[in-house]
């Protein structure tokens, strides 16, 4: 961040997938968490699922398609975002034409907008926030997507395709001795040899005694080879991709020659062990985070699992390993492909509400129905104080409100920041509260 003289303060929101109109709701909660989104000098959010008017097709697969009409993102607008993250696992649930439709509604807007793209360098680009207080940059990348909805680069000789920006994660699986022998034992039972030989180049086997390799047949010609590890324990890590690692910190980077101020976002549904939307946090992730600070990042976001995760403050940095929620009106989503109702089980005439009610709805436990948004404070390219917003999806409320951010107070407000003030123990924060908001104070 460049020494300027004025006080710079970012906000930032998680996910937000919205079907109804926000700021047509008469809330004292929310006109107030509006009014903290708007104070900011800038204020980002992830922009959960694709923008378009029916006119893209779902991809297929039992997946939970979201979709957004393209006044939703004005709605945003209006709440205060002024800066939009893309990169998320929904926004390709309509596959090339519903990402390029999403392009296509940011961009008549001239909302600056990072994480999507036409190819993958366009995906990967900083977006520039013009403010009173200096320019601010952002780079999104994802974690979790769909095969098939990340970018892909442009050649000379061949187009490139819209997508996310990727940040590919290699599942590694740590077993032990024991556990080795009866792979290799199945192995052997199964015939894997001959299954991986027969599709020659497409697979690599690696031959280390160490490493069991199984291939799932149902991955086509190419199949899908898991690699399992001899280790100490059993266990399941992650392996950020290298060449996506070298090309989001060269866009970092980049972004820092040309702003005031850089912010990566992160949308990541991976935790610990293998488990996802889980309130842990996968070494690889902080690995990730920690890297884009010493890239240049001035702050971190992340999102994805539907729960808040702790904070760290890096370098002077501050990572959020996961905002939550900050609106998510799912139960609204109109209608699901054919094969939702097929895949669950349900009558193909069924309704979606059927489908939504078999599902679950990502705010039907407690913890997912909230969130909160930070506010950092930065003077002289430091952080001086991180303000903590609390809020919450419709506790109690009618369900016609579900799903619609409110600035969380009393015990809802406590329960909240208590979680994050415990969550963050092992990163060496301490959380103060104050009049229901949380404060971090770095020395």
């Amino acid at each position: 961040m460049s020494e300027t003289d004025k006080a710079l303060t970012i906000a930032a929101g998680g996910d937000a997938m919205v079907t109804q109109r926000l700021t047509q709701l008469d809330d004292d909660g929310f006109q107030e968490l509006q009014r903290v989104v708007a104070d900011a000098d800038a204020s980002v959010v992830n922009l959960e699922g694709p923008l378009h008017d029916d006119e893209s097709t779902p991809i297929p697969g039992p997946l939970t398609h979201f979709r957004s009409p393209p006044w939703a993102v004005d709605e945003l607008v209006s709440t205060g975002f002024d800066l939009f993250a893309v990169a998320n696992n929904h926004v390709g649930d309509y596959g090339q034409s519903g990402m390029t439709a999403t392009i296509d509604a940011l961009e008549r807007r001239a909302l600056p907008h990072a994480g999507i793209g036409r190819n993958l360098a366009t995906a990967r680009a900083p977006a520039y926030l013009e403010t009173s207080s200096g320019r601010i940059a952002l780079v999104a990348a994802t974690t979790t997507y769909v095969p098939g909805t990340e970018a892909a680069a442009q050649r000379k000789d061949a187009p490139g395709r819209p997508g996310v920006a990727p940040l590919r994660l290699r599942p590694r699986y740590s077993i032990t001795d024991e556990h080795v022998a009866a792979l290799e034992e199945l192995r052997e039972a199964l015939g894997m040899d001959d299954s991986i030989r027969d599709r020659g180049g497409y697979v690599g086997d690696p031959d280390d005694p160490d490493t069991v390799s199984f291939l799932n047949v149902d991955g086509g010609p190419a199949g899908e080879v898991l690699q399992f590890e001899r280790g100490e324990e059993n266990r399941v890590r992650y392996d950020p991709h290298p060449d996506d690692l070298t090309e989001i910190r060269g866009e970092i980077e980049t972004a820092n020659r040309n702003a005031d101020a850089v912010i990566v976002s992160l949308h990541s549904h991976e935790a610990e062990n293998g488990r996802y939307n889980h309130e842990s946090v996968p070494p690889a992730v902080e690995t990730i985070a920690r890297g884009c600070v010493d890239a240049g990042a001035d702050a971190f976001v992340c999102h994805g699992p539907h729960r808040v995760r702790g904070i760290e403050l890096y370098n002077g940095a501050p990572i959020f390993y996961s905002l939550g929620n900050f609106a998510l009106q799912y139960h609204t989503v109109p209608f699901f492909p054919a094969e939702s109702y097929e895949a669950i089980g349900l009558d193909p005439d069924g309704s979606p509400i059927d489908v939504q009610e078999a599902l679950g709805s990502p705010v039907t436990d407690t913890v997912e129905k909230q969130g909160f948004v930070p506010v950092c404070t930065f003077e002289r390219g430091t952080v001086r104080e991180i303000r903590l917003y609390p809020i919450e999806l419709g506790i109690g409320r009618n369900v016609s409100e579900h799903g619609i951010p409110s600035l969380a107070t009393g015990q809802v407000a406590s329960e909240i920041l208590s979680r994050l003030s415990t969550l963050s123990d092992s990163y060496g924060i301490d959380v103060r509260t104050r009049e229901s908001i949380g404060i971090i104070e770095p020395e």
